[in-house]
């Protein structure tokens, strides 16, 4: 079965068994699509990269934890969360205009 899925709509996609995996608030979806294919066609200003394994839609963040090692701990408003590698924390950071001093 195939399913349309509204960018809008998916909170979320990751890397789960050699698969990319969409997440919406009620489900998850195996795409055929590459992340970075998906990071082509997805807005910049609505999609933004947390790791090698990970596309978050912007829009469906509910917080940030940092921790020690440098990365963060992003929350989703469905209650998940994925990790933001160090090597991303900049971009994410200039993104959300986190960095203002």
């Amino acid at each position: 079965m195939q399913h349309i899925l509204k960018p809008v709509d998916i909170h979320y996609f990751h890397m789960e068994n050699e698969h990319v995996v969409a997440v919406t608030e009620t489900d998850s979806f195996i795409l055929k699509e590459k992340l970075y294919e998906l990071e082509a066609l997805l807005p910049s200003s609505k999609f933004i990269r947390l790791s090698k394994s990970v596309i978050a839609n912007l829009h469906e963040l509910s917080r940030f934890e940092a921790s020690f090692n440098g990365t963060l701990c992003v929350y989703f408003k469905s209650g998940k969360k994925e990790y933001v590698s160090r090597t991303y924390v900049p971009v994410i950071k200039e993104a959300l205009k986190l960095n203002r001093r």
